[in-house]
């Protein structure tokens, strides 16, 4: 009685065809593996020469960041951390903290702007 009210009285399909369904569903085209590929690596090298004297690379951290995408798990792995340390700085007694207040409030500005522009300005939501 239970197979029938899950599989809707079909046989349960054999666990090798499962897998192969879902290895069917994750394959990425080429295009977006590329993509991925080529933003870490512009990433990396912003890195690199923030370290670096001569040459600026803040410019490079939001285009590898684009081209990997906003959805990737490290990308919002790093997002949050960054946006709980903020929290925790503007906790800090002194110049810290002020450092820290300020900082989380340039950070609230900037997901405010991004958040209207995907969004929409009046966009609220629903309490």
């Amino acid at each position: 009685m239970r197979r029938r009210l899950l599989t809707g009285g079909r046989p349960r399909p054999p666990r090798l065809e499962l897998r192969l369904a879902r290895a069917a569903t994750r394959e990425r085209p080429l295009s977006r593996l590329v993509r991925q590929v080529t933003g870490w690596v512009v990433v990396a090298t912003g890195i690199v020469l923030i370290v670096m004297p001569v040459v600026p690379g803040f410019f490079l951290l939001p285009v590898g960041v684009a081209l990997v995408g906003r959805r990737q798990w490290l990308v919002r792995w790093t997002r949050t951390s960054v946006k709980l340390g903020l929290r925790v700085a503007e906790t800090w007694p002194g110049w810290l903290g002020r450092i820290g207040r300020r900082a989380r409030a340039a950070e609230k500005r900037i997901a405010k702007v991004l958040r209207d522009r995907r969004l929409g300005a009046r966009s609220r939501p629903i309490c």
